[in-house]
């Protein structure tokens, strides 16, 4: 049997779950939330793995060079992903460098800089994979298959990573209102990893997220056209 995680919560009722594995110096922590790609508006399709994406072109009092030249420095890893239900940011890095790597992960959770010239950057990247990924017919069966199967309407039939169109139609406002609808406390889980205690990691969370607010449900938003 699977060792069980320690539970406990933040002071804004946000679940932890640690799973302490100190063989080696070194640790995993992932914040997960309900909002994804689901919430992606009408015709602009990819709203949400471009926010994704975006979010770490700069966040905090760090321009996009500067955040990732600082991660780099630290040694740290931080990834994002998004799905038809939900997102994550994942932050990995040397046991010494938790406290650091948790200030750059806060400020990607409550202040993305999602500046327009970054949003460009990101679109330009996603657009230009995506066309690379539409070449390959596995790639081109799967989103078929999800959208005959659901409908080409229903958030599930929807490609997580969008179509060129809508990319190219979602707006640096359209990512601050998905980031804004999406990345709030309520329905969040963090779950973390390795090197690491509840003992230490609580309070390090609370003194950067422990103010993280909740506000209306996510999937009760309503984009205006």
């Amino acid at each position: 049997m699977p060792p069980a995680p320690e539970a406990s919560a933040l002071t804004n009722a946000v679940p932890l779950w640690v799973l302490p594995s100190p063989t080696l110096p070194i640790f995993t922590v992932v914040v997960t939330v309900p909002g994804g790609s689901q919430l992606d508006p009408v015709g602009k399709e990819g709203t949400a793995a471009l926010a994704m994406e975006a979010m770490r072109h700069g966040a905090g009092a760090l321009s996009g060079p500067a955040f990732a030249a600082e991660v780099e420095r630290r040694g740290l890893s931080i990834e994002g992903g998004v799905g038809a239900d939900g997102s994550y940011l994942s932050l990995s890095g040397p046991s010494d460098q938790l406290a650091p790597g948790l200030d750059l992960l806060a400020d990607l959770v409550l202040r993305p800089q999602l500046k327009g010239g970054e949003v460009k950057k990101a679109r330009e990247l996603l657009v230009a994979g995506l066309q690379q990924d539409l070449a390959e017919p596995a790639y081109v069966a799967s989103r078929t298959a999800n959208a005959l199967y659901w409908g080409a309407a229903h958030p599930y039939g929807r490609p997580t990573d969008g179509s060129t169109a809508g990319l190219k139609k979602a707006s640096a406002g359209d990512v601050k209102r998905w980031h804004k609808a999406a990345w709030q406390s309520g329905g969040a889980t963090i779950t973390a990893a390795g090197d690491v205690s509840t003992a230490t990691l609580l309070p390090l969370l609370n003194a950067r997220l422990g103010t993280w607010a909740a506000r209306d449900s996510a999937l009760a938003i309503r984009w205006e056209h």
